[in-house]
């Protein structure tokens, strides 16, 4: 099982200023400072979106935490603003989560080995 904490699910923030994972997309710079991200926080990041990513391919049960604040905006968004949950789901671009260099290195040499050509492909600008 995995638990993944996804607060805060809506809204606006600055972006911290760290590289991106894809060094083509680093390599085009980052947006105008302050960059406003929208969405959940945690899937902006690199990390996150590996692990995610390798626990679903393991087929483990995920469990999406929220705060309390979200749980509540939640429920009303899956009543009332169901859009609004499919335009954070359609706004998840690998190629803007954003890591350290060591990191990044890591990470895509973890993707070369679950998948190879995996990481030549990330290198040509795959977001998926």
């Amino acid at each position: 099982e995995v638990y993944f904490y996804c607060s805060p699910l809506v809204g606006e923030w600055d972006a911290p200023p760290h590289p991106f994972l894809s060094p083509q997309r680093d390599a085009k710079g980052a947006p105008a400072q302050p960059w406003v991200r929208r969405g959940a926080a945690a899937i902006t990041r690199a990390w996150c979106l590996f692990e995610l990513s390798v626990a679903l391919g393991k087929k483990c049960k995920l469990h999406v935490a929220l705060s309390r604040a979200d749980c509540k905006a939640f429920g009303e968004m899956l009543s009332n603003e169901f859009d609004q949950i499919a335009g954070i789901v359609a706004a998840i671009d690998a190629r803007d989560a954003q890591i350290s260099k060591v990191d990044r290195g890591y990470i895509l040499g973890r993707i070369e080995a679950l998948a190879p050509g995996a990481a030549d492909a990330e290198a040509e600008g795959l977001s998926h």
